[in-house]
Parts: C-alpha cells; sequence; structure tokens
C-alpha cells in the first residue's frame, strides 16, 4: 500500500467558511468529501457534537491512502451555498430541527440530501417550510466501507453521485444544469425514480440480511433466494401502490418487474462476499432505525405480511413505532 499526502488541502490554506458543507461524517460523507476536495472545492464538515475542532480522516482508492484535513464546525454551515446531508434517515428530523430550519436567507442555496428510504414526503415538508432553499435528492452507488475510525475504503470503481429535484421548487437544475462539483457526481432528470429503485432493493435485500443477520450477502441468493423473492414481490407491489408511475410501468411492461429482480440479484452477487450494512448495525448493536424508512413503509399499508414480519424482527420492538 502507498502512502499519500496532500499537502495542498492542508487546512491552513482553506477559506474562512468552506463553500460547501457535509453534514455527517460517516462513509458516504467521507467519500463525497473526498471527491469534492479533488476536484478543487473547500469544504468543512457538521456532525452532532457541539465541539469545533479539525477533521483529519483518510480515504483508501486503488490501493492509496489519501489524507486529508477539514474543519468541523456547525457555524460553517450558514454561509454554506451547497449542504450535502449524508445521515441516516432516521436523523432527518435532527438534522432539520438542529440545522438547516435555522439556515439564514442565502440566494440560490441547495441541500441536497442523500439518505436512503422513502423520504419524499419529508423533503416536500422541507420545502414547504423553506421555499427559499432547494432541497433535492441524492442517491449513492458508490460503496464504501470503514475500516477503521475515521479511515474509509472505497471497494468499487463505478461508483456515482446522482443529484436532482425532488419537488417544484424553482432551480437551474430543472433545465439539466448544474453547479460543478466533481466528475463523479452527475444530475439526473430521473431521479426519483433511482431514488424508488434503490427503496425496492433496499428494502428486499436490507431488511431480509439484517433481520437474519446475515454475514455475507450471497447467503440471500445462495440460501434464502425464496424469502428474497417474496420480500422484493411485496415492495414491488408496495411501491406500485404508492407510486403511479410504477404502476403505470407495470401495466405497460409485464417484464418490469423481472427486469428489477435480475437487477437486484446482480447486485448482491457483485458484494457477495461483504457484510449488508442493516446486518452489520444489528450486530454491533448501533440501531436498525432505517428499517423505518424501508419495510416500515408497509405498516401503513393493508397486507405485505412478509415485509411486516421481518421488519418486526429486524426493529425489535416493531409495533412500537406504529402507534
Amino acid at each position: 500500500m502507498v502512502k499519500k499526502g496532500d499537502l495542498s488541502h492542508d487546512l491552513g490554506r482553506m477559506k474562512p467558511s468552506p463553500e460547501i458543507i457535509i453534514i455527517g461524517t460517516g462513509p458516504v460523507g467521507s467519500w463525497i468529501g473526498h471527491e469534492l476536495r479533488l476536484a478543487g472545492h473547500e469544504i468543512g464538515f457538521v456532525d452532532r457534537e457541539q465541539k469545533t475542532r479539525d477533521r483529519h480522516w483518510t480515504l483508501e482508492k486503488d490501493g492509496i491512502v489519501h489524507e486529508w484535513v477539514a474543519p468541523l464546525d456547525r457555524g460553517l454551515v450558514q454561509f454554506a451555498k451547497t449542504i450535502f446531508v449524508t445521515t441516516r434517515a432516521h436523523h432527518l428530523e435532527a438534522v432539520w430541527n438542529e440545522h438547516l430550519i435555522k439556515l439564514r436567507a442565502l440566494p440560490e442555496r441547495t441541500v441536497i440530501v442523500c439518505c436512503n428510504g422513502d423520504i419524499e414526503g419529508i423533503m416536500d415538508t422541507w420545502q414547504s417550510a423553506r421555499p427559499d432553499l432547494t432541497i433535492e435528492i441524492g442517491v449513492v452507488t458508490a460503496g464504501i466501507a470503514e475500516k477503521s475510525h475515521h479511515h474509509f475504503v472505497r471497494g468499487d470503481r463505478g461508483g456515482k453521485l446522482f443529484h436532482g429535484n425532488i419537488s417544484n421548487a424553482q432551480s437551474s437544475t430543472q433545465n439539466g444544469q448544474s453547479q460543478t462539483f466533481s466528475p463523479e457526481f452527475f444530475y439526473d432528470r430521473e431521479i426519483c425514480e433511482r431514488a424508488r429503485r434503490k427503496w425496492l432493493f433496499n428494502t428486499a435485500a436490507n431488511t431480509l440480511a439484517g433481520a437474519l443477520q446475515l454475514p455475507r450477502n450471497d447467503l440471500m441468493i445462495h440460501t434464502h433466494r425464496n424469502r428474497l423473492r417474496e420480500l422484493f414481490d411485496e415492495a414491488y407491489d408496495l411501491a406500485c401502490e404508492r407510486w403511479d408511475r410504477w404502476r403505470k410501468d407495470d401495466r405497460s411492461n409485464p417484464g418490469h418487474r423481472e427486469v428489477l429482480w435480475l437487477e437486484l440479484c446482480q447486485l448482491i452477487t457483485d458484494t457477495g462476499a461483504n457484510e449488508n450494512s442493516m446486518s452489520r448495525a444489528v450486530r454491533l448493536g448501533t440501531g436498525t432505525n432505517e428499517a423505518k424508512f424501508l419495510g416500515g413503509v408497509a405498516f401503513g399499508h393493508a397486507g405485505y405480511p412478509e415485509i411486516k414480519r421481518m421488519t418486526k424482527l429486524l426493529l425489535k420492538d416493531g409495533p412500537s413505532f406504529l402507534a
């Protein structure tokens, strides 16, 4: 392994107020920060800690360890024109209350939310409360794992971040234009469909892997394929119930379901030796509230018994959040 220091990004050379702030200091936020720094942007981080400090971290890519330093300061979020939210979905309420609702008005400020799950309703509520902000959804496909504390490893070369509008907010991005972020970042007119498809895959795979605490992804295919298929079918039917576009696609293209099923199986196969993030969270006891934004959606609808059963297993206290 070759170590590479990056002195050009020393904290002392950074602007007092970074132009881009990332709320969330985990794997996704670290990868986004890495790509933005390589593209020449000044960035800062915000997390749930009150203390202002310097944040040192490393990201390993293609066998090279890149060393970085950036400010971690809650106050910086007030001055950033672009804010990425990379926390878990169940932390979005805290992010809103602690940071976003308090933002001062700033022209053309954009908030890009990169969280898994069915979060469209939350973002629409945000947009209604703060019409001065452009609220967008972001979908990350890069595989990043935490090798040790603040040492993250990117496990693939094809990962991307896709972003775009999720509401009717007026923004230059609606015309296909976007801020220049990084070669890894792309504006996607169909971002809602991309996010919903990721929700579908996660609802089937993450719920199964977490509920059964599977140590390897490939067990979902080799050992629990029938159960995975049952969860997938229920999630697909739920998507058709919730979203008109899915229902219309299913009626006009009977093969749509099978295409997505094969895509999910391929994704699982490609990461067969990895441990699913939800399974890892259960094993480490770090919380599984993310399930409320995956299989937990089914509790607002009739039917979907397997999703509900597996989600209750995953949450342990399952029905408590249904009140």
